[in-house]
């Protein structure tokens, strides 16, 4: 059976078909709103990404975000807009095929029956709601691993198990490729983006080539590089070689050092947070590379520096809370085990919509191990970052040692051309499963 495929995220919205190995249209999360003249009551809004860059030089222009972290609009007359635009692009009626929508996590009852409600008001005959991470696992023909996506927005650890998304076992923080973005243009190269146009257009046109090429990760703590420094007496530190970019038809140099410790925050992330409570939080400074603590006076003006969790600490208190829900069920003995050890839910009751429907499974601790740590698959934009696999690898084997003495096996798609897709491309196939054999059902008016 064709359907069209749709993948919502933060950063784009990838459509195609079911019967096809690539998408056809890719358009941002966000629009472009202009006023076409001043006696015009009414905004332009504009979908495409190049016309919203060309029309970025606009008076009054501004981008809106239209869709938030769980995949659903800010505003749903503008999601019929750009739905409108969507099918129009792809060349069908919402009448013509079922729709499979990829949402970046799983949706509560009542949010779920909203966006159905909504895309089946579009007149769609069926719509079926998947999950980016499910798909993620199974794009790499694992039922079970964890999932960590290292995208703009953040990074997202997510344990699926037999193909079921556990969503109450989610870690996950806000440093990612916008994170990176603001170090680069903030702190290094002092660029002032002052309008949400400015911002957007960075972030779609030389920013990922440089996070891609530029920047690195060191496969082992960056503190420990800085202490082999001084034996180079009579040679260049490799640390010290510089490396150029183009931007703006200006080059621009960087020594490896710096790009490292662009790098290095998505492990050991520090923002400075200001003293005073009108002050916003300022990120800490990319050329601070020696990480010496703050005189009094520094941190009587600055604030302190806040230390956050990194990649790794995010996957080791996955792990953790994962091996805890285990160890809680086999106690217990009853299915409501993992719900209430593995979520925490003792101190948040009145939560009971979040909570409901919480899946459970019956594997064992030691199982669980074998089965989650050979499966760690890695995704996400931001994961292209040169290094950034095997630093992963190291790092969790080192941090896990406590836990358990499984060896991690990290997953990852070889070419950047399929870890941007895979999840789509996974939700090709899981569509044109027979309906018997969905592992999530197909909704429709009936």
């Amino acid at each position: 059976m064709k359907s069209v495929v749709i993948q919502i995220s933060q950063t784009r919205v990838v459509c195609g078909f079911s019967n096809q190995d690539l998408p056809v249209l890719i358009v941002p999360s966000q629009y472009l709103s202009y006023k076409c003249d001043e006696s015009s009551e009414t905004d332009v809004k504009v979908f495409d990404k190049w016309e919203m860059v060309d029309r970025c030089e606009e008076k009054d222009a501004e981008i809106y975000q239209l869709y938030d972290k769980n995949g659903l609009p800010n505003d749903w007359d503008v999601m019929d807009a750009q739905w409108q635009y969507i099918f129009s692009r792809l060349g069908v009626k919402f009448e013509d095929y079922p729709v499979c929508v990829v949402l970046p996590t799983e949706l509560n009852s009542a949010r779920r029956k909203r966006l159905v409600e909504q895309l089946l008001r579009y007149g769609i005959p069926m719509v079926q709601l998947l999950n980016e991470a499910v798909c993620n696992s199974l794009s790499q023909g694992r039922p079970s691993g964890i999932v960590v996506d290292i995208g703009h927005t953040g990074v997202k650890v997510d344990v699926v198990i037999d193909g079921v998304l556990f969503k109450q076992y989610r870690k996950e923080n806000k440093i990612g490729g916008a994170f990176l973005n603001w170090q680069i243009c903030d702190q290094y190269l002092k660029l002032n983006s002052n309008t949400s146009t400015e911002v957007w257009k960075d972030a779609i046109e030389w920013l990922p080539n440089f996070k891609n090429i530029m920047v690195q990760v060191s496969p082992i703590e960056l503190d420990d590089n800085y202490e082999v420094a001084p034996h180079y007496q009579h040679m260049v530190s490799p640390m010290d070689s510089t490396k150029n970019f183009l931007l703006h038809k200006k080059t621009v140099s960087f020594t490896n050092k710096q790009l490292y410790t662009i790098g290095e925050l998505l492990f050991k992330p520090v923002i400075n947070v200001a003293g005073n409570s009108d002050a916003d939080v300022e990120m800490t400074d990319v050329n601070n590379t020696n990480n010496t603590p703050a005189t009094s006076n520094e941190t009587e003006k600055n604030g302190h520096r806040e230390k956050l969790v990194g990649v790794v600490g995010l996957i080791r208190a996955c792990i953790q809370s994962v091996l805890n829900g285990a160890s809680a069920m086999s106690s217990t003995g009853s299915a409501a085990g993992p719900s209430s050890a593995g979520t925490g839910s003792s101190n948040n009751q009145g939560n009971s919509n979040e909570n409901s429907n919480i899946p459970s499974h019956s594997y064992t601790s030691e199982q669980l191990q074998s089965l989650l740590l050979t499966n760690i698959l890695v995704t996400g934009s931001t994961s292209n970052i040169q290094g950034l696999e095997q630093r992963i690898l190291n790092d969790v084997s080192v941090s896990l040692n406590d836990l358990t003495t499984v060896r991690p096996k990290i997953l990852f798609k070889q070419t950047k051309l399929d870890r941007n897709f895979q999840s789509w491309q996974s939700a090709t196939t899981l569509c044109r499963l027979p309906l018997r054999e969905s592992l999530h059902p197909w909704e429709s008016i009936e």
